[in-house]
């Protein structure tokens, strides 16, 4: 009979102890600016349902895969596409490497990933593009997610673009299911296209709120944050602007932390894993707002190369 018991009291802490490594890239986030902001490691709070998990160790992302997407539609004609490209080309995150693609009526991607000289090599002897055509918008994410072939954590896509999407085969669906599979972060530097300076928003407006009923900006909004990454919306272009978008680029994009968790060894449901920022008693936090990959993804990925 004591054995009988030791047996059943072992399988229960196997049961209870049986862990695994997850990982996800995490960054918190300025809900004013979008720019990083710095925190605490004991600030974040996990838990997977009403469980809470130890965060075991959150180290800073050097290096990751980053495709730069651009809409080249007609409805981007007005916007400071050229200027854009060239401030995040002045600089790139260091040991990073990078792909490129545009889209209108045409979906067009560089083969792989390279250096940062590479990029702006590749870059500049592509002839003038013509802004004109309809918007695929979601069949180019489509097309970008399979260029990362097994996405490490802290992967990352950067859309520039007005949201809009008009002529795709995939569905907005489709789209959602397979970013948030993919375990690649969505940034976005989005300047919606609203008719006229007149319908911008006000001064004091947040931007998120202005656009709330555009549908695809909306969804951009949700895969952002559900991957771990975020949307920079441009209602006016000034050049002061120029200076926070690199700092987007180089330190929200290009960084990050890559958190380390133990959870239980069975199948994680969508949506179980939270993470939560402690703002209380720090100032410096008060509009942060913690931005996190809701897939988790094994440890075993860690080692995987870049290139």
């Amino acid at each position: 009979m004591r054995n009988v018991l030791w047996a059943f009291l072992l399988a229960i802490a196997q049961g209870l102890f049986a862990q695994e490594c997850r990982m996800a890239a995490v960054n918190v986030l300025s809900s004013e600016t979008h720019q990083p902001i710095p925190f605490q490691s004991e600030r974040l709070h996990a838990s997977l349902g009403k469980a809470p998990l130890a965060i075991t160790n959150l180290e800073k992302i050097n290096g990751n895969r980053i495709l730069i997407l651009v809409d080249v539609s007609g409805t981007m004609s007005n916007k400071p596409l050229p200027e854009m490209l060239d401030s995040i080309l002045q600089q790139a995150p260091p040991d990073s490497s990078f792909a490129y693609g545009f889209f209108s009526d045409e979906v067009l991607l560089s083969e792989g990933f390279s250096d940062a000289d590479q990029l702006r090599k590749a870059l500049r002897q592509i002839p003038g593009l013509e802004v004109k055509g309809r918007s695929r918008l979601y069949d180019a994410l489509d097309r970008a997610l399979k260029l990362f072939q097994g996405p490490n954590p802290g992967d990352s896509i950067l859309l520039i673009s007005d949201g809009q999407e008009n002529s795709s085969k995939i569905s907005s669906g489709a789209i959602k299911r397979e970013m948030l599979e993919s375990g690649v972060r969505l940034f976005g530097v989005i300047m919606p296209t609203v008719g006229s300076d007149a319908a911008l928003p006000s001064r004091g407006t947040l931007p998120e709120e202005a656009y709330a009923d555009l549908p695809d900006f909306r969804l951009l909004s949700e895969l952002a944050e559900k991957s771990g990454g975020a949307i920079y919306p441009l209602t006016r272009w000034r050049g002061s602007v120029l200076q926070s978008i690199q700092k987007f680029w180089m330190e929200a994009v290009g960084g990050g932390y890559l958190m380390t968790i133990n959870v239980p060894q069975e199948p994680v449901k969508p949506g179980a894993f939270t993470l939560r920022l402690d703002r209380s008693g720090d100032k410096g936090l008060r509009n942060g707002y913690v931005t996190y990959q809701q897939k988790l993804v094994s440890c075993s990925r860690q080692g995987r190369a870049l290139h």
